[in-house]
C-alpha cells in the first residue's frame, strides 16, 4: 500500500496499484474479446487511470498481450458427426451435470452434452452443434456464448469411453449430494447448493423464485462460505495443539481441495483463493490491504483465464467484494446487515439488470432477512448435515432445517405476489450499463463519505431522468419468426399495455409419439423477447384458433410471464389439445373470454375490431380464426390467423373488409387463403407472411405471392427477415426486418 499527500491540510489518498491494474487488464479483455462493450471498457479504464495511471496502462497492455498468446484452434466441421480424443478433468465428472468439457489437442476445449461419467483420456464421438442464425432480437447467442466460455465446440455425445472411471472420493461427493437432494426434507436440495454448489436437486420454480428476488446469490458458494468453513477448520487446528504456522499451512492446502468439492465456481474460486493469498502474507508476516488482495486474484484469474471475465458469476462477485471493501466507513457503527445488503444490492444492480432484464425492488428486503438466516442457520446446519450422512444424521438435520426454511420460503413468495415489484427495463445498451454503474459508484461514494441527503437527492433525480426518458408514445407490432406458426405482439408504450397474437408451437416426432419440443419458439424467440423489451406481462393472450402451431407455448408462457385475459373463438366443441391448454392458462390466473363478430375496444389510439368468427360452426378449424381490424394511430392492421376462401368471402359479404396498411397474411400464404377478391378488398400496402424456413407444405404458396405482387403491395417474410417489428407513430409507420438483403 502507498500513501501520499498532496498538500499541507488535504486528507491522506491511498492509491491501490494493483487495484489500478486489475481494472485495466479487465478493460483491455472486455473491449479487445467483444467490441460492444467499448463504452463500459474505457470507463473502467478511467476509473484505472485515475486511481494510478502506470498501473492501468500496464493492466491494458497485459491484456493485449494475453488475449495474443490465445492459441488458435482448428475449427470442427459443424453439422456432422467426429470422433474426438482428448482429457477430462475430474472436476467435470460425475452425474450432476448435463455435459462435461473435452480439451482436445488440435479443437482446444470441446463442450460435450451426454452421460459418460469417467475422466482422463476420452475418447468421444458425436454430432458437432451447427448453430442457428439468429432471426430475432434479444435471442441468446449461443456462438457468442461458446466464445466467452473458451469453447471452440459443442458435441452432442453419442458414444464415449475414458480411461480411467471416477474415483472413489468424488464418487463420495456425488453420493453425498443425491442424499441431500433426495433427503425427503425441503431444505435437502439447498443444503446440496450451499455445501458442494450443486443446485440440480432444488426445484424449477424455488430456482426461478430465488432469482426474482434477488436471494439466488446465496446458492453460490463464495465468501461467506469459506470464511465459515476456514474457520471452523482453523479453531479445530488449534484446538488440536498445532501451532499458528503450521495451521496456516494445512488450511492453505485445505482450500483448493474445498474449491474443487465446492463447485470450482467464480465465485468459490475468488473466496478461496483470497483467502489463500491471505494465508501465505499472514505466514510471510506481510500486511496488505484486502482491496490489494482480491484485486491479486482477479488478476490472476484473468490471466488464467482472461474469459471468465464474461461469466455473470465472476463479475457479481468482484463488483461486490470490492464495493463492500472501499465502503467500510459506511458499514461502521452499526446496521451491518443492512448496510452490506445495501452496497451488495446497489453496485450490482446494473450488471443484474444487464443479464437478466429485471429486477425486484423487494430484494433489499429479502436479502436483509436470507443473508444472516442463511449465514448464521441454514449454512451451518447444512455442513452438519453433509457430515452427518455417514451416520445418518442427515435427515434429522434437514428435518430441523426445514422449521427455519418452510417459514421463510413463504414469506419471499408473499413478497414476490405483491405487485409492482419487479421492475422491468429490458435489455440495456452498454453505455447504460456504464452510466447505471457510475451513478451506483456514486451514490455509495455519498453514503460512504456521509452525505446521506445529498444520496437521497441524487436518486430521486435519477428515477425522475429515467421516468421522463422511458415515457415513449410509439406503438411496436412485432411478427416474431416462431418457424411454421404465428406470433404478433403488440407492444402499446404510451397504454403501458401488451397484447400477444398466438404463440407459435412446434412438436417434435418419436416412436411414443408428438410431444411439444423443449426448446421451441418461447424459450428461442418469444420469451427473450418479451423479456428484452421490458413486458412484465400480457394483458392479452389471443388463441385464433386451436391448431398447434397457434396455441402450443400458451402455457409455457404464462408459466414465465403473468398472462391476464385469454381470448378464444366462439366453438361448439373444443379438440383435447386447445382444452388442456385453456385449463393450464386458467391455473396460472388468467381469465378465459370467448369472443365472435361484432366485439370492439379501445385504448387511446388504438381501436381494435374483432371481425370473424360470426357464429360458433365452422367447415374448419382454419375459418373458425379470429380475425382482427387493429386502427394503431392512422395506421391499420388486419390479422387473419389461417382463414382459408369460405371465411374470406364471408367477410366479403358482410361488408367488413376495406382498405388496410398492413395485412397479416392468413394461414401462412397457403394456397388455399388469400384468394383475389379478398386481397382486391383489402389492399395492402405491406403484407407480411410468418412462415418457416423448408416447411413441408411448400408456404408461401407461387400464386399466392403472384397474387400479391399483382396488388403491388411490400412483402416480409420471417422465413427471409426473420422478425419484422413495425413501428408506428402518430406520423406513420416503419417497417424494420431483423435480417436485411446484406445479412
Amino acid at each position: 500500500m502507498t500513501d501520499t499527500k498532496r498538500s499541507a491540510g488535504e486528507r491522506e489518498t491511498v492509491l491501490y496499484p494493483f487495484f489500478s491494474f486489475f481494472l485495466g487488464l479487465a478493460a483491455g479483455v472486455a473491449a479487445g474479446v467483444d467490441p460492444k462493450l467499448a463504452v463500459p471498457a474505457a470507463a473502467l479504464f478511467a476509473a484505472a487511470v485515475w486511481i494510478k495511471p502506470a498501473a492501468a496502462v500496464s493492466g491494458a497492455a497485459a491484456a493485449v498481450l494475453i488475449l495474443a498468446l490465445e492459441p488458435a484452434y482448428e475449427e470442427l466441421p459443424a453439422g456432422f458427426d467426429v470422433e474426438l480424443e482428448g482429457q477430462r478433468s475430474i472436476v467435470d465428472s460425475g452425474v450432476h451435470g448435463n455435459y462435461y468439457h473435452l480439451r482436445t489437442p488440435a479443437y482446444g476445449v470441446v463442450r460435450v452434452y451426454g452421460e459418460q461419467t469417467g475422466y482422463g483420456w476420452c475418447s468421444v464421438s458425436g454430432f458437432v452443434f451447427n448453430d442457428e442464425q439468429l432471426t430475432s432480437w434479444h435471442q441468446a447467442d449461443r456462438t457468442d456464448m461458446i466464445k466467452k466460455n473458451r469453447i471452440s465446440a459443442i458435441l452432442y455425445e453419442k458414444e464415449a469411453e475414458c480411461a480411467e472411471g471416477v474415483p472413489d472420493y468424488w464418487n463420495r461427493r456425488d453420493t453425498a449430494i443425491t442424499a441431500l437432494g433426495t433427503s425427503g426434507a425441503e431444505s435437502g436440495p439447498l443444503a446440496a447448493a450451499l455445501v458442494f454448489g450443486d443446485r440440480s436437486f432444488i426445484p424449477e420454480e424455488q430456482l426461478h423464485l430465488f432469482q426474482r428476488m434477488g436471494v439466488i446469490h446465496l446458492l453460490a458458494v463464495s465468501g461467506m462460505h469459506v470464511g465459515l468453513v476456514s474457520g471452523v477448520v482453523w479453531m479445530m487446528l488449534l484446538r488440536a495443539g498445532l501451532s499458528r504456522r503450521t495451521s496456516l499451512l494445512i488450511l492453505l492446502i485445505f482450500l483448493p481441495v474445498y474449491a474443487i468439492a465446492a463447485g470450482g465456481a467464480p465465485s468459490v474460486l475468488r473466496a478461496s483463493s483470497t483467502a489463500a493469498a491471505a494465508i501465505v502474507l499472514a505466514a510471510c508476516m506481510k500486511r496488505l490491504p484486502l482491496v490489494e488482495l482480491c484485486a491479486i486474484v482477479g488478476t490472476a484469474m484473468l490471466i488464467w483465464n482472461p474469459y471468465i471475465l464474461f461469466h455473470i458469476g465472476f463479475q457479481l462477485s468482484f463488483l461486490t467484494s470490492f464495493a463492500i471493501l472501499l465502503s467500510r466507513p459506511f458499514l461502521a457503527n452499526g446496521g451491518v446487515w443492512w448496510k452490506l445488503t445495501l452496497t451488495a444490492q446497489l453496485i450490482s444492480a446494473s450488471a443484474v439488470l444487464y443479464h437478466f432484464f429485471e429486477l425486484s425492488l423487494l430484494s433489499l428486503a429479502a436479502n436483509a432477512f436470507f443473508i444472516p438466516l442463511t449465514a448464521l442457520f441454514l449454512l451451518p446446519l447444512s455442513f452438519a448435515a453433509a457430515a452427518g450422512i455417514t451416520v445418518g444424521f442427515d435427515y434429522a438435520v434437514t428435518a430441523f432445517m426445514d422449521v427455519l426454511l418452510i417459514p421463510a420460503l413463504r414469506a419471499l413468495k408473499l413478497l414476490d405476489m405483491l405487485e409492482g415489484h419487479m421492475l422491468v427495463t429490458g435489455a440495456l445498451t452498454p453505455a447504460v450499463l456504464t452510466a447505471g454503474t457510475l451513478v451506483s459508484a456514486g451514490l455509495l461514494t455519498l453514503l460512504t463519505i456521509g452525505k446521506r441527503k445529498t444520496a437521497a437527492v441524487v436518486s430521486a433525480a435519477v428515477a425522475g431522468v429515467i421516468i421522463f426518458t422511458i415515457k415513449q408514445e410509439e406503438t411496436i407490432v412485432t411478427f416474431l419468426d416462431v418457424g411454421q406458426g404465428d406470433a404478433v405482439l403488440i407492444r402499446m408504450q404510451a397504454e403501458q399495455e401488451s397484447y400477444l397474437i398466438d404463440t407459435g408451437g412446434e412438436l417434435t416426432f418419436t416412436d411414443e409419439g408428438a410431444e411439444r419440443k423443449k426448446r421451441g419458439p418461447a424459450v428461442r424467440t418469444i420469451l427473450p423477447y418479451l423479456r428484452g423489451e421490458g413486458v412484465k406481462s400480457l394483458d392479452k393472450l389471443i388463441i385464433t384458433h386451436g391448431h398447434f402451431d397457434h396455441y402450443g407455448e400458451a402455457c409455457r408462457i404464462a408459466e414465465e410471464i403473468p398472462v391476464r385475459l385469454v381470448y378464444y373463438p366462439i366453438h361448439t366443441t373444443l379438440e383435447e389439445g386447445i382444452s388442456e391448454e385453456l385449463a393450464c392458462l386458467h391455473q396460472h390466473g388468467a381469465e378465459i373470454q370467448l369472443i365472435s363478430a361484432g366485439m370492439t375496444w379501445e385504448k387511446e389510439n388504438h381501436v381494435f375490431r374483432v371481425l370473424h368468427p360470426s357464429r360458433p360452426e365452422a367447415a374448419t378449424e382454419n375459418d373458425r380464426s379470429i380475425v382482427i381490424e387493429a386502427g394503431i394511430y392512422d395506421t391499420t392492421f388486419l390479422f387473419t390467423g389461417d382463414i382459408e376462401e369460405e371465411a374470406e368471402r364471408e367477410l366479403l359479404e358482410r361488408g367488413e373488409l376495406r382498405h388496410v396498411n398492413i395485412l397479416k397474411a392468413a394461414h401462412h400464404g397457403s394456397a388455399t387463403s388469400s384468394d383475389e377478391a379478398f386481397l382486391h378488398a383489402v389492399q395492402p400496402d405491406t403484407t407480411i407472411i410468418q412462415v418457416g424456413r423448408g416447411n413441408r407444405h411448400g408456404h408461401p404458396h407461387a400464386d399466392v405471392l403472384g397474387r400479391f405482387r399483382t396488388i403491388d403491395t411490400d412483402i416480409f417474410r420471417t422465413d427471409e427477415h426473420g422478425s419484422i417489428r413495425v413501428i408506428v407513430t402518430e406520423q406513420g409507420y416503419v417497417t424494420d426486418p431483423f435480417l436485411t438483403e446484406t445479412q
